[in-house]
């Protein structure tokens, strides 16, 4: 059910206004930790969303994100918000005396294996 709130109200939406400011904080604080510039802030707003999704909440059998999904999520794949990855470069783009693997950061979630 959508019930309206009075506009710059924000006690009046209290448990949505907690949540946003949680994941707001959350996202602060992976970037700061990361050192990552300001434009990444969507991807820390959806890491901090995901990971609030797979954390057990007080009172409730069941994680929120198995509650929409209707399964049990594996967790293997979670990761600090930026680690390092490393790629292959191929032969024709390679420089001759280059090396062939390269270092990125990756950034937020990957839910699969992504080498080839």
């Amino acid at each position: 059910m959508h019930e309206k709130t009075i506009p710059y109200n924000a006690e009046s939406n209290g448990k949505a206004e907690r949540a946003i400011r949680v994941t707001v904080e959350r996202a602060r604080i992976a970037l700061y930790e990361s050192n990552l510039p300001l434009y990444f802030w969507a991807e820390a707003v959806a890491y901090s969303t995901h990971v609030s999704n797979l954390t057990p909440r007080k009172g409730k059998a069941k994680l929120p994100i198995e509650i929409w999904e209707n399964n049990t999520p594996k967790r293997s794949y979670l990761k600090v918000f930026v680690s390092l990855a490393y790629f292959h470069v191929p032969k024709n783009l390679a420089e001759k005396i280059s090396d062939a693997r390269q270092t990125w950061n990756n950034v937020g979630l990957c839910e699969r294996k992504t080498w080839l």
